[in-house]
């Protein structure tokens, strides 16, 4: 992980959010479409238009159900914390889990004089 994600990713409770991030840092396919759906999340949040209200949300929900396919391949990985017989064993954590993530991360826009709009994710700033 580069500095900028981690940065991002410690501003949420470590210990509420521990299992979205074990897989947000063990699995650099995980942060890019992480990235992404932050990204059609900050475009959702100043969306008025119903239709494109809807296309930007079945696009971070279709993001977040990547993720969460991924998230299987990570807990594999990782055989006593997710395995069925450990009576503490740990959740994978669902499409609405990463959603509510990216809420508590926060969604922020820059515009600059150029008309230029900027879009902040755990992944740097990506332009509109």
């Amino acid at each position: 992980m580069d500095k900028f994600c981690k940065e991002q990713l410690s501003l949420v409770d470590q210990y509420e959010w521990r299992d979205e991030l074990f897989v947000l840092s063990h699995s650099p396919a995980a942060r890019k479409i992480f990235a992404k759906m932050q990204y059609s999340l900050t475009i959702l949040e100043g969306c008025h238009d119903d239709r494109r209200h809807l296309l930007f949300y079945s696009i971070a929900s279709e993001l977040a159900e990547a993720i969460r396919e991924i998230s299987f391949d990570v807990a594999h990985r990782h055989p006593i914390a997710y395995n069925r017989w450990n009576p503490r064993r740990i959740w994978v954590p669902g499409i609405g889990k990463f959603m509510e993530l990216a809420k508590a991360i926060g969604f922020e826009k820059k515009k600059y004089e150029f008309g230029e709009t900027f879009i902040k994710t755990i992944d740097g700033w990506w332009m509109v």
